[in-house]
């Protein structure tokens, strides 16, 4: 008979204890392993990367963000009061990653990248003010948001290599136009929507004026003159099919929206921005019938229901409204006087107004100046206004070069973008343009404006190498011109 011994086991418990951590940690590093080259393989594919770019766009009305270590004190006085962190950012960290591992991966030949001195200038000032600021954390609030702008520019720019690439960008500028249009009028009819983190903001007063997302009245008129000579560009493309009706669809609900914000300084640079694109396309014979036509509809129909209206804002009693800027200005002009060079820093110009504000000023608003030229003289001196003024008037030159170029598709979509910035311009005289949303559309425009450039240049040289040369676009059976849908 088979005689069976059964040992005792010893269980050694920490032993066992020791073997699953190991194993967890083994697996946990595994899945981290999976998962960073899983999303750094996602962020480089085309659709991932559209949407990113999608979020850069829709981001300019929405305003997904939040103020790290806010300061109402100073914000209240027209200071950038935190550090902005927005969806803006995290996209942009995406697309730069995803870029650099393209780079790194060698997956396409190298290309040219578009750059801008003028920008890069100017925001080394503004670092350099940095030093003469006598709070430094407001002006890191102010160079934190530059830079991430300045990284939009610069992804935009490049991002954007075929006509294809600036017709989608361009779609998603119509659509944002078209969002934010419509929340705009429902606000206006008592139809105002409240969602987690997006509102509409109204700001009564004689009249009700509507700000949609973008913070204030002002702000929105500014984005929807932009937006609205970009429209009136695309119609003088000839585009047919879905651009061209979301270019209407937009341009009507964005020129309602115009008008509801009430801004004097928005509709001024509207104005001026439609003239200039108008001229400019009647010289080059490119005018068609239809844009004026829908123009002088839209005025007719503005006068015959809300003539009265527009003349009060315009002729009647503001209550101080204009008058209120200009003590602004003779103060940002004594700051200025006393600070020549490098000014006293960025965003602390209305924490300084106190240190010249005489007798003379007792019981006048204090807040910042309204005159973008003037804040950016004040407080980054005149190398800073300089560098500031270069990048704008060289995006103007590009949009100018880009309509000279004769591309039947970008270059009446640069002509939008030269006659809306020239109204943005104007409005820069006479508001602040310090908030996130102009800054970003601003740095779209621009590059974008940057990354058309070679585009149109080629053509040109094209067209006068050999005249009978056409652009190899796609075109709808039985037309003569490119069709984008």
């Amino acid at each position: 008979m088979t005689r069976v011994v059964l040992r005792p086991v010893v269980f050694n418990s920490g032993q066992l204890v020791a073997s699953r951590c190991a194993s967890l940690a083994e697996a946990a590093t595994s899945a981290l392993v999976v998962g960073v080259f899983g999303f750094l393989a996602l962020i480089r594919t085309p659709p991932v990367r559209r949407v990113l770019v999608a979020v850069l766009v829709f981001d300019i009305v929405l305003q997904f963000d939040t103020n790290f270590f806010y300061r109402e004190d100073p914000a209240e006085l027209g200071s950038l009061g935190g550090l902005n962190i927005s969806i803006t950012t995290f996209a942009l960290a995406a697309l730069y990653v995803g870029w650099l591992v393209d780079v790194l991966a060698a997956k396409s030949t190298p290309q040219t990248l578009r750059f801008s001195w003028s920008l890069f200038t100017y925001v080394a000032l503004v670092l350099l003010s940095v030093m003469v600021a006598r709070d430094h954390e407001l002006a890191i609030f102010e160079l934190a948001l530059l830079v991430q702008m300045a990284l939009v520019f610069f992804f935009i720019a490049n991002f954007v290599r075929t006509p294809a690439d600036a017709v989608f960008l361009v779609r998603l500028l119509l659509v944002s136009l078209a969002l934010e249009s419509a929340l705009m009028v429902a606000a206006y009819a008592g139809l105002a929507l409240t969602l987690p983190g997006l509102s509409s903001q109204q700001q009564s007063g004689i009249f009700t004026r509507v700000g949609g997302t973008l913070g204030s009245p002002n702000n929105a008129a500014a984005y929807l003159m932009v937006a609205l000579a970009l429209v009136m560009g695309v119609l003088l493309t000839g585009a047919r099919g879905r651009l061209r009706l979301l270019a209407l669809v937009s341009g009507g609900l964005g020129g309602a929206a115009l008008l509801v914000t009430f801004s004097r300084g928005g509709w001024l640079g509207f104005v001026v921005a439609t003239t200039v694109l108008l001229i400019c396309a009647w010289r080059r014979g490119r005018l068609r019938a239809g844009l004026p036509l829908k123009l002088m509809t839209g005025t007719l129909l503005v006068a015959l229901f809300f003539g009265q209206t527009i003349r009060e804002r315009i002729f009647g009693d503001d209550r101080g409204a204009a008058y209120s800027r200009i003590p602004l200005m003779k103060l940002a002009l004594r700051v200025i006087a006393d600070n020549p060079v490098l000014g006293v820093g960025a965003n602390n110009l209305p924490i300084r107004f106190d240190d010249y504000a005489g007798h003379e000023m007792s019981g006048e608003w204090l807040y910042a100046v309204h005159n973008q030229y003037l804040l950016v003289w004040a407080e980054q001196g005149t190398l800073g206004l300089l560098a500031y003024l270069t990048f704008l008037l060289g995006t103007l030159r590009n949009a100018w070069r880009c309509w000279r170029g004769s591309h039947p598709m970008l270059s009446p979509l640069a002509l939008g973008l030269l006659a809306g910035l020239i109204g943005f311009m104007v409005h820069m005289a006479v508001d602040v343009f310090r908030d996130r949303p102009l800054l970003q559309l601003l740095c779209v425009v621009s590059g974008l404006t940057t990354a058309i450039l070679p585009m149109t240049v080629a053509e040109a040289g094209r067209r006068n190498a050999s005249p009978s040369s056409t652009l190899s676009l796609q075109r709808a059976p039985g037309k003569s011109s490119p069709q984008y849908s």
